[in-house]
């Protein structure tokens, strides 16, 4: 019979589920390694010879009714312990523990009471020897149980008569705990899942309660007590909000049910390193609508790890704008302990001054806050976010900063597009600025892409006559429509018959105009000669 002493020292956690043809073996008889009985059965002082006459191999195919007799009609009380030994019962699928009586003769009752750690006991109700008591740890709230005391109640002589205590839902010295992942990493701030698989080696164990808890690391005091399925396992899920470092896991069965991982229980052990959070930064227009010079714009930067202790921190953001690219530097305090969230906020003006936190922009002008991301979510060093504001642009229409990429585009503000102007923003807000007419591209480069616009076009095209977006526009224009088939050329001449009679003072319409007046109709070529 196995001990429930005899753990491997190599492999803790190395147990196995005593197989149900052997069930039996848990029992009060006289194998030294089966179960061990105490106390004073008949009632009378005398704790020896407790009439047991069998074996645990008499009782492999059902008990022998080799008996012990607890209390006498007489004598009155009577009580007795048996302590599993090699196993324990655990709260599993139906009954987890049966009494085997001897079903004949007088009848007489006793109370059950049943105990995780041998010292505490909790009642399980009071049934006559007529009768097998099936016992269910799930009522009695105990996910295992090491012992079954058993105390006379009253009835005929001779006493309530006891022939087997049988762990039907057993754990045995090679029940297997197997948690993994062995180790794992991750970004700080979101969940981690750890699952231990309790089994047989033919067959996974249902209903068996596994204790959780990381001993130690960043988020140390995370516990949970998790059921196995039908599968065998239990999963752990907790939140690493706790910082940067490795937690250590540990998964076992709490076999005497004081919630700590004692000597002889099943248990495995598994990491989970936690990176930094990738952190973001937000501007944003605190006045709201469209950004002008005067306006203040709030700086938030959201990064756990900036949490740094218990008072309250504070966090460096470099502040710039296209009219002032050195900036000055912005301190954000934390909004709270442990917050992970700073916030501060600055003024534009028409001069820098880094006392009042004024900050020198102009129209048009990028507005930029950075700061550095010390350990991101990746496990990677030091990252510079940013985000920006273009001054004259709505707030919604901004880039929300959250993109590393960045993209280069030629700005030509509404109404005023002769003071087009290069700026840099993230590729998130590409779409919503060629939306409202600036153009992939340097300002200065010849290569830029159309507007969106053709207005806008038209006033960069007066302010820039010599750029190569300007010169013979209408020439090559006029090309491309005398080299496209037919149907496509009258769909292009018929878009630009509209788009005249709304802007007829447009120069593209003053050409076609004057197309007209030398007789052509839109898609052909030079009129014929009389």
């Amino acid at each position: 019979m196995m001990q429930l002493s005899a753990i491997s020292a190599g492999r803790r956690h190395a147990w196995k589920l005593l197989p149900i043809a052997l069930a039996f073996a848990v029992v009060l008889g006289l194998s030294a390694n089966s179960a061990e009985a105490s106390g004073d059965p008949y009632g009378d002082a005398n704790d020896g010879g407790f009439g047991i006459d069998g074996n645990v191999t008499d009782v492999l195919g059902s008990p022998d009714s080799a008996f012990v007799q607890v209390g006498t009609e007489g004598e009155g009380g009577g009580s007795i312990t048996v302590s599993f030994t090699d196993n324990v019962a655990y709260d599993g699928p139906g009954a987890d523990i049966r009494l085997y009586a001897v079903n004949s003769g007088a009848s007489a009752s006793a109370s059950v009471e049943v105990s995780a750690d041998g010292s505490t006991f909790v009642s399980a109700g009071t049934y006559s020897d007529l009768t097998n008591a099936d016992i269910d740890l799930n009522g009695l709230g105990l996910a295992f149980a090491s012992a079954v005391r058993v105390t006379y109640a009253g009835g005929d002589f001779p006493g309530y008569n006891l022939d087997a205590v049988v762990a039907l839902n057993a754990l045995g010295q090679d029940t297997l705990l197997d948690a993994v992942p062995e180790t794992d990493e991750g970004a700080g701030n979101t969940t981690h899942d750890v699952t231990a698989h309790v089994s047989d080696d033919a067959a996974n164990l249902t209903g068996v309660s596994v204790r959780f808890a990381v001993t130690g690391g960043p988020n140390v005091g995370e516990t949970a007590t998790v059921v196995t399925d039908a599968s065998g396992n239990a999963v752990f899920t907790y939140q690493g909000d706790g910082g940067i470092g490795i937690d250590v896991i540990q998964a076992w069965l709490d076999l005497n049910g004081n919630g700590a991982f004692d000597v002889n229980e099943p248990t495995d052990q598994v990491t989970m390193e936690w990176h930094g959070v990738t952190g973001t930064i937000d501007l944003v227009d605190a006045n709201g609508g469209r950004l002008e010079v005067g306006d203040t714009i709030t700086v938030t930067v959201t990064d756990r790890d900036l949490d740094t202790s218990a008072a309250l921190d504070a966090v460096p953001v470099t502040v710039m704008s296209s009219t002032d690219g050195t900036g000055f530097v912005l301190t954000l305090n934390e909004t709270g302990p442990s917050t992970g969230v700073f916030i501060a906020t600055f003024t534009l003006g028409a001069a820098t001054d880094s006392v009042a936190l004024v900050l020198a922009s102009g129209e048009s002008d990028t507005i930029t806050g950075a700061y550095v991301d010390a350990l991101d979510g990746t496990g990677a060093g030091p990252q510079t976010v940013t985000d920006t504001l273009i001054v004259g642009q709505k707030n919604e229409d901004r880039d929300d900063g959250h993109s590393t990429e960045k993209v280069t585009l030629c700005h030509m503000p509404p109404g005023n597009p002769a003071n087009a102007k290069t700026i840099t923003v993230g590729a998130d807000a590409e779409a919503a600025h060629l939306a409202h007419g600036d153009v992939e591209g340097d300002c200065n480069q010849a290569d830029v892409s159309p507007t969106k616009q053709e207005q806008h076009r038209d006033g960069f095209c007066t302010a820039r006559p010599d750029h190569p977006r300007c010169t013979d526009a209408h020439d090559s224009e006029a090309e491309t429509i005398e080299t496209e088939d037919s149907a496509t050329g009258l769909a292009r001449e018929a878009a630009l018959t509209a788009f005249c009679e709304r802007k007829p003072t447009h120069r593209r319409c003053d050409d076609t105009e004057i197309e007209r007046e030398r007789g052509r109709a839109p898609g052909q070529g030079e009129p014929e000669s009389d």
